[in-house]
């Protein structure tokens, strides 16, 4: 046996340990004679040997200034320096061979162009998306979008295969109605500006449904708020409406739907999955629609977080009356700045009817939280639900 640094072990013959110099064994006699018919002994395979762990070497960090070269190579490489000549000839034949993707797409183009020339400038925001709808029916286009930003508008078409645009610019928003008089509208106590009529925003002014209006709601009640600097509140509005409708609105949709036998054209499963029990994204004629959790009196003048206090409201006309309210507030602070004032109020008493207001959109689709929770949403719908399911 020899000693190594792993413990003992054999060594393949007794010559290894005589001869240090590590000369090569004597060959073998061959038997004489017949040789021998015995089977060859099996091999022992060789046990792999385990691999020590390397920590790798750490490469030597260049130069910064060799980096920065290596970089600026790097740079040239990528960014590719058209010859101007070469460049102006590709053009060129770029324009030569450009044919328009759809062939209605100038036939199109050239009637928006057409119908928004006929109409005195600036026009009314109402008008636009009139003139919007029309065009849709006309030339049955897949999709017409109207984005509105500050004093211009653009129509952005869909065509089978593309998308043309118009630009133009749309009159300004009035918030008032009238002007506003010293003494009727506001009055001026010490420090303090008291603006006396409350304006309500176009959308939520025309905006009914049934007995429920926001003007009824506004009328009743009494307002008196600071709004010199109006703080900011968080709202969890859709969390609270959904937390106080689930089980009831459940029971009583699953009850229509084992009545009048709709389980198997109107799954359960889908129902829950896109939330409609809930959320309906479709107005009262089963159109789609799409909605917000809005509160009837706004927070900003003395309103609470509370499902009495909400409405599904159509998401573009909540949006609209919001930006009007605080278009109103800066408005009444405008006044307070010119009279040299630095408190505003805002009171209204109980009973008195607000004034209409301004806004972009007109009015809006609603569901009120007892419809909700009734099931009347599926109810009245349930035919052009079992339609959009069918299509899914």
């Amino acid at each position: 046996r020899v000693k190594s640094g792993r413990g003992e072990r054999k060594t393949k013959g007794r010559w290894q340990e005589k001869n240090k110099l590590q000369a090569k064994p004597p060959p073998k006699a061959k038997p004489a004679g017949r040789i021998s018919q015995k089977a060859p002994k099996a091999r022992k395979t060789a046990r792999p040997k385990k691999r020590r762990f390397r920590t790798p070497r750490r490469r030597a960090k260049a130069p910064a200034k060799l980096r920065a070269l290596r970089r600026q190579a790097l740079r040239r490489r990528k960014v590719r320096r058209p010859r101007p000549d070469v460049e102006k000839k590709l053009a060129k034949r770029r324009r030569e061979k450009e044919i328009p993707r759809d062939p209605r797409k100038a036939q199109v183009l050239a009637a928006i162009k057409a119908a928004f020339a006929r109409e005195k400038k600036p026009l009314p925001l109402g008008r636009v998306y009139a003139l919007a709808r029309k065009l849709k029916r006309q030339y049955r286009l897949k999709r017409v979008r109207v984005v509105v930003r500050g004093r211009r508008f653009q129509v952005w078409v869909a065509l089978s295969r593309d998308e043309v645009g118009f630009q133009g610019s749309v009159e300004k928003i009035k918030l008032f109605k009238r002007e506003l008089k010293p003494g009727a509208d506001y009055q001026i106590r010490g420090n303090t500006l008291i603006f006396t009529t409350f304006f309500l925003p176009k959308a939520k002014y025309h905006s009914r449904k049934g007995k429920f209006s926001y003007l009824k709601e506004y009328t009743k009640i009494a307002i008196d708020v600071d709004v010199t600097h109006p703080k900011k509140r968080k709202s969890a509005q859709r969390k609270i409406w959904e937390d106080s409708l689930k089980r009831r609105a459940k029971k009583n949709i699953r009850e229509f739907l084992r009545k009048e036998k709709l389980f198997p054209v109107l799954p359960w499963h889908q129902i829950i999955a896109h939330q409609w029990h809930i959320f309906p994204d479709w107005n009262e004629n089963g159109q789609d629609s799409s909605f917000e959790v809005d509160h009837i009196i706004e927070l900003a003048v003395g309103g609470k977080d509370h499902p009495n206090n909400y409405v599904l409201f159509g998401a573009r006309a909540n949006r609209s009356s919001g930006g009007t309210f605080g278009y109103y507030f800066r408005a009444i602070r405008n006044i307070a700045q010119k009279q040299e004032v630095e408190r505003v109020k805002l009171e209204k008493a109980a009973g008195k009817e607000p004034e209409k207001g301004g806004g972009k959109v007109s009015r809006g689709p609603i569901w009120t939280i007892e419809e909700i929770a009734a099931g009347e949403h599926i109810k009245r719908c349930y035919k052009s639900l079992i339609k959009r399911v069918g299509s899914q």
